[in-house]
């Protein structure tokens, strides 16, 4: 007698289901990653900011941080999120700001950063 064996493997509706969560998670990835790209931008333009040797006040340190991220074309940073206080001959630079991105119809990421590096103060 033979015994009739049943082949198993993925089905059709399983395959669909797996390229649907392929293509969910790759569409989630294609809308996060210019946001990250652009964070990068900012955390190299404090991280240059800090590295600068001659001490700077508020109004240069704020100057020149703008020109940086204006030159790495970002757009998310508001003048207003750049904050400044004054610590034991450094100033603390730190810029705080949320991005929002759209998904899918009325479904938003949205991402929070915040950096802070130490300048030397005049």
């Amino acid at each position: 007698m033979k015994q009739h064996t049943r082949e198993q493997g993925i089905t059709l509706i399983s395959w669909i289901v797996i390229l649907g969560v392929i293509a969910f998670l790759t569409m989630m990835v294609l809308k996060l990653f210019p946001v990250y790209i652009e964070h990068m931008a900012v955390t190299s333009s404090l991280e240059s900011l800090a590295k600068e040797k001659e001490p700077m006040g508020p109004s240069e340190i704020r100057s020149k941080l703008t020109k940086r991220l204006n030159i790495n074309d970002v757009e998310s940073v508001k003048r207003t999120d750049i904050e400044i206080e004054r610590g034991r001959g450094v100033y603390k630079v730190g810029i705080a700001y949320e991005v929002r991105t759209p998904f899918i119809s009325n479904i938003d990421f949205v991402v929070s950063f915040d950096d802070r590096v130490e300048v030397r103060a005049p």
